[in-house]
C-alpha cells in the first residue's frame, strides 16, 4: 500500500510538473506572436495621442534682450540667465479608422507665455538694479527692484510687460496655422502618409518621429491621454 501511495504522488507531481510546462510554452507562444504581430503591424503601435515639445526658450530670450535694448534700458543683461525652459506642446492623435488631428495645446502656451512674461521682467529688474548700483547707492536685492519698478509703472513689473512689452512667443494664430489640422492617414513600404506625401516614420513604445522634406518632428507618447 505504501509502495502503490508513494507510486501516486509520483504521478501526481509529474503530471503537475507536464501542466506547468504546457502552460509555459502557451504563455511563450502567445508573447512571441503578440510580438511578431506588432513588428508585422506598424499601424496598431502608432495609434494613440503623441505629444511634441517646440522648444522658445532661445527665441523669447533674443526677444526680450532686443526689447530692452531698442528702449535703451541697458545691455548688460543676458535674458536667456532669467528664462526658464519654454515649452509649447503640440498633440498628435493617430485614430484606428484611419483619421488624425494636430492641435496646439493652448494651456502649455499660456504657461510658456506667463513664465516668459516672468523671465522678462527679472531681465528688467537685474538692468535697474544694475544702473541703480552705478549710481554708487548698491544695486539692493531684486525686492528692491521690484519696489521701484511697482512705483514707477504703478503695477508689478510682470504685470506690466504682459500689458505693454513685447510678443515673447510666436501668436497662437501663428502656431495653429503652422501646426494644426487634420486628415487621413496610411502606412505602407514602411512610410506613413498624413495625406501630404509619404514621409519616413520610426517608431518605439515611447517616441514616434517623423522624418520628412521640412525637418525631423519628435513626439513622445502622451500618458495622459
Amino acid at each position: 500500500m505504501d509502495s502503490m501511495a508513494k507510486t501516486g504522488r509520483k504521478n501526481g507531481s509529474g503530471r503537475f510538473a507536464l501542466v506547468l510546462f504546457l502552460v509555459f510554452l502557451l504563455l511563450l507562444g502567445l508573447t512571441a506572436c503578440l510580438i511578431l504581430q506588432r513588428l508585422q503591424s506598424p499601424s496598431r503601435a502608432v495609434v494613440g495621442r503623441w505629444r511634441m515639445e517646440l522648444d522658445y526658450t532661445d527665441y523669447a530670450a533674443a526677444r526680450a534682450e532686443r526689447w530692452l535694448r531698442d528702449a535703451q534700458l541697458g545691455d548688460q543683461v543676458a535674458a536667456a540667465e532669467y528664462f526658464p525652459a519654454l515649452h509649447v506642446d503640440v498633440l498628435f492623435t493617430l485614430r484606428r479608422d484611419g483619421s488624425w488631428e494636430r492641435s496646439l495645446d493652448e494651456a502649455s502656451y499660456e504657461a510658456a507665455r506667463a513664465a516668459a512674461v516672468d523671465g522678462m521682467a527679472a531681465s528688467a529688474r537685474q538692468l535697474l538694479r544694475l544702473r541703480v548700483a552705478a549710481t554708487g547707492r548698491g544695486g539692493g536685492p531684486d525686492e528692491y527692484a521690484e519696489q521701484l519698478m511697482r512705483d514707477a509703472l504703478g503695477m508689478s513689473s510682470s504685470a506690466y510687460f504682459a500689458s505693454y512689452g513685447p510678443q515673447l512667443l510666436p501668436s497662437p494664430e501663428d502656431l495653429r496655422g503652422r501646426w494644426a489640422g487634420s486628415g487621413k492617414w496610411t502606412i505602407a513600404d514602411g512610410r506613413i502618409d498624413l495625406g501630404g506625401g509619404p514621409v519616413d516614420f520610426l517608431i518605439g513604445d515611447r517616441l514616434l518621429v517623423l522624418t520628412g522634406s521640412d525637418g525631423t518632428e519628435v513626439y513622445a507618447r502622451d500618458d495622459a491621454a
